[in-house]
């Protein structure tokens, strides 16, 4: 049976990607702050330690620091360890396994044609401190040979929050349709 670490399973997508894991039959290891929805749980901090992925068959990194702190912030530093320093540690802790690694559509330039995004669209002029420490752990995981997603507008059945783009009726702020099983209003 395969053993699948899913970092961040106590978020939102690694939340998803562990209990999809399970579903199939793979053992999962949530690695993270907190213990996922399924699985074993291994303490790690990923702005400053190795994650202990003993015994595990492939890594799929959603751990990342999310939000729009204010440039020189400790909290743009924290950031950087964290989605820059962690997949550093990942990587190097994962010791040739597999890696899947998720990524964001914010490392994308954001022009305004935004129909023209593909594989080759550049990544370079990040609005933010996310953006950037994404796009920069981005390269470490691609020079690594990790496999990288991009996802954009992620939400879904547990969404805390939403937006006009993902949930046109529940506008900005707490998510007023949590109890549904899928993110409409």
């Amino acid at each position: 049976m395969i053993r699948i670490a899913v970092t961040g399973a106590s978020g939102f997508c690694g939340g998803h990607v562990a209990r999809a894991a399970a579903a199939r039959g793979a053992q999962v290891v949530c690695v993270g702050r907190r213990p996922g929805p399924v699985g074993e749980h291994r303490f790690w901090d990923a702005a400053g330690e190795l994650p202990d992925l003993a015994g595990t068959d492939l890594v799929v990194h959603c751990a990342a620091a999310v939000g729009d702190p204010a440039p020189g912030s400790p909290a743009e530093a924290e950031m950087h360890a964290v989605n820059v320093g962690g997949t550093e540690r990942l990587l190097r802790a994962a010791g040739g396994r597999p890696v899947v690694w998720v990524s964001s559509a914010s490392v994308y330039d954001p022009r305004p044609d935004r129909s023209l995004v593909g594989e080759g669209h550049p990544r370079t002029g990040q609005l933010n401190a996310y953006g950037r420490t994404k796009a920069e752990g981005e390269a470490l995981a691609l020079a690594a040979g990790a496999v990288v997603l991009r996802p954009r507008a992620v939400y879904g059945p547990g969404t805390r929050r939403c937006s006009p783009a993902s949930c046109p009726g529940c506008g900005r702020g707490p998510c007023s349709c949590r109890a549904r099983t899928s993110c409409s209003a």
